[in-house]
């Protein structure tokens, strides 16, 4: 008697056992599946495949965990699967995480723009300063912050418009 309440006290904590494995390998599962859902730019095809496999593997560990099993080894081998499991997903969910973040960062915190001043060989200017009776050319769309708005803030800073000609251009 004392025999079969050990037997069903062993089983229970097993039972415990696989079943936090389980939910363990189901949240991180999830939050490798979110993680790849998130990657647009990827062949679509390709991430449902991959979703579904991982779907898959939670269905399959879901029945195993919930069938009545008596064998210990084959408990034993299932939480080593879910703990294997659990750390894959993780890795892969933590990758794409960090990579994603920062590739999504990437052009939202700083926005770099660059404009030239740009002489023909034949000018002896070299410096900023030394560009007198040239005609200078800018866009004509004033929103262009590369095209306009830069170089109106240039001529302003260094008076260009009171020695050179300012013409605009469509292109």
């Amino acid at each position: 008697m004392a025999k079969e309440k050990e037997r069903s006290q062993n089983k229970s904590g097993g039972k415990v056992v696989s079943t936090f494995f389980l939910i363990i390998s189901l949240l991180v599962s999830a939050f490798a599946i979110y993680e790849i859902f998130l990657l647009s730019s990827i062949e679509s095809m390709l991430r449902y495949i991959v979703i579904g496999i991982l779907i898959g593997i939670d269905l399959i560990l879901i029945f195993i965990v919930r069938r009545k099993n008596k064998k210990r080894r084959k408990k034993a081998g299932v939480i080593t699967f879910m703990i294997f499991y659990s750390l894959i997903c993780g890795a892969v969910g933590g990758i794409i995480f960090y990579i994603y973040g920062q590739l999504n960062s990437i052009n939202k915190v700083f926005v770099t723009y660059s404009s030239s001043l740009i002489t023909m060989n034949a000018t002896q200017a070299k410096d900023i300063d030394e560009v007198k009776d040239f005609s200078i050319g800018i866009l004509s769309d004033k929103k262009s912050p590369e095209g306009y708005i830069i170089p109106q803030e240039m001529i302003k800073e260094h008076n260009l418009n009171d020695d050179n000609s300012i013409e605009d251009y469509e292109d």
